[in-house]
């Protein structure tokens, strides 16, 4: 009569490192657990995904640094849910974007170098080489996989807000 399930069987994970999530990293957990619970299909199984999961969380563990392990989750889940895109190729006629200056991104298609409308956010074709490569020490080019990243899973996320952004909003208020 409910979605609510018993478990009868538990495999713990060997790991030896203990996940200590505090702070902004403990939100950072809470915003992956709800783009798992929000994308992928109940009783779904998903163990590489959950193996980048557990990679995720003890690199959030591990670094003083969140947006790369949230960013490499973020781009794991789509390839999961078979929405990756290309990065090194134009979604429309399948030319190599190196040979462009700028292109533009278009969820649930791809990138591009012909901008769809003037309010497109244009990237530098460098960069997205860069991205594509996983440059991200470079804090601008992370805020670019950011915003990729979001468009992209917005898609498949639909109107409703994330509980978490909300949740980690309100932190950053107090």
């Amino acid at each position: 009569r409910s979605d609510l399930k018993t478990l009868t069987l538990l495999e713990p994970q060997q790991t030896t490192q203990k996940l200590l999530l505090q702070g902004d990293k403990l939100y950072s957990g809470f915003y992956l657990n709800e783009l798992i619970q929000r994308l992928v299909p109940t009783e779904a199984e998903a163990p590489e995904l959950f193996e980048s999961y557990l990679s995720a969380l003890q690199n959030m563990t591990n670094s003083e640094r969140v947006e790369p392990a949230l960013r490499q989750f973020e781009w794991q889940l789509l390839q999961h849910l078979g929405a990756a895109f290309d990065w090194h190729y134009d979604a429309d006629t399948g030319n190599v974007l190196s040979g462009s200056k700028w292109c533009y991104f278009i969820p649930d298609h791809g990138f591009v170098t012909q901008a769809r409308d003037n309010q497109q956010r244009a990237y530098s074709v460098a960069d997205i080489q860069k991205l594509a490569a996983w440059d991200v020490d470079d804090e601008n080019r992370l805020r670019l996989l950011k915003y990729i990243m979001r468009d992209a899973l917005a898609v498949y996320l639909g109107d409703k807000p994330l509980r978490s952004r909300e949740l980690f909003r309100g932190t950053k208020r107090q």
